[in-house]
């Protein structure tokens, strides 16, 4: 549990990284760069994604039941209370010191930066009769604070360790499971599933490697397009004989949102993402394939700003 260290230091005070390590190199036990606490090595290993095994990079991790001091900058608790330091409004302190997130007031942003500059600043918020006077500038601050929150998520070895510091709530109390907001690749179909079948939306987060990079044209005119790797296809439980599958696309105007990304690497994306349903197609050459034919059902999004597009480094680092 806990986020994923690229670097820790041995009992005789060795610097270790990740990727150089192996039982027996440094002087055991191990422990955290910042704090006391012991850790351990997680070799690199393979695992089935994508349809086939990648390799997953060396990190460190907590032992079971250990936790880092508090101020140590690979704590979640003290990452969510940083964030949560620096921002306005769109987080509360509740009991025992957790926090919460209100995604309405990120997709009133989302929906408020959309427009133009005129009516930016004024958005009806989740309480009747309640309106926000927000600037641009305060606006897009909301949505730059949840994309710290995301990066922290994608950091943790599990959606558990940042579900204990942080609920993500929506309209009034309604408390928002992390599992139905934030999706790595192999859970794409349940995203798709949950905007399909969702009557109220809210901000969701897609964590993908990116497969393409490429302009294009639609009907408003040029643009960009980050196609994501796509998950294993599925049976569909309908019919044994079609195979579901899902892709995943962030379309930007601006090329600059993407001049820092490239082809592999890992990013996380969030906002409003539209769903689309696909109609079955058989394949040139059934013989090539398990399925007689296949839906591709689509997740595509359309950023309003740069900050909804969250570039992870990689070894993973907690800054």
């Amino acid at each position: 549990m806990g986020i994923k260290m690229s670097k820790a230091l041995d009992s005789a005070g060795n610097e270790w990284t990740a990727d150089h390590y192996s039982k027996g190199k440094g002087v055991e036990p191990l422990h955290c760069l910042y704090c006391p606490v012991q850790v351990t090595h997680q070799s690199a290993h393979p695992r089935e994604r994508y349809d086939k095994p990648i390799l997953v990079p060396a990190y460190f991790r907590l032992l079971p039941g250990r936790r880092h001091v508090d101020g140590c900058k690979y704590a979640v608790d003290a990452a969510i209370k940083t964030i949560a330091s620096e921002s306005q409004d769109i987080f509360e302190t509740v009991r025992d010191g957790r926090y919460r997130l209100r995604l309405v007031m990120v997709r009133d942003a989302l929906v408020a930066l959309s427009k133009s500059p005129s009516k930016a600043g004024s958005e009806k918020g989740s309480s009747p009769g309640k309106t926000y006077e927000r600037s641009p500038a305060q606006l897009a601050g909301y949505v730059n604070s949840a994309r710290r929150v995301l990066k922290v998520r994608a950091m943790c070895d599990a959606e558990a360790e940042i579900a204990a510091h942080l609920e993500l709530i929506f309209e009034g109390n309604i408390i928002v499971p992390w599992s139905q907001v934030y999706f790595e690749t192999e859970r794409y179909l349940d995203a798709y599933r949950s905007l399909a079948h969702n009557t109220v939306q809210y901000p969701m987060a897609l964590h993908g490697t990116v497969k393409s990079k490429r302009p294009t044209r639609d009907k408003y005119g040029a643009t960009n397009v980050l196609n994501l790797v796509k998950p294993k296809c599925i049976r569909d439980p309908n019919d044994s004989q079609t195979g579901i599958g899902i892709e995943a696309s962030v379309w930007c105007r601006d090329v600059d949102w993407l001049a820092d990304i490239d082809v592999g690497d890992e990013i996380v994306v969030f906002g409003m993402w539209k769903a689309t349903a696909a109609a079955d197609t058989q394949p040139a050459d059934p013989r090539k394939y398990h399925y007689k034919s296949f839906k591709t059902h689509k997740l595509a999004i359309w950023p309003v700003v740069k900050a909804q597009i969250a570039r992870l480094p990689s070894p993973l680092q907690t800054r």
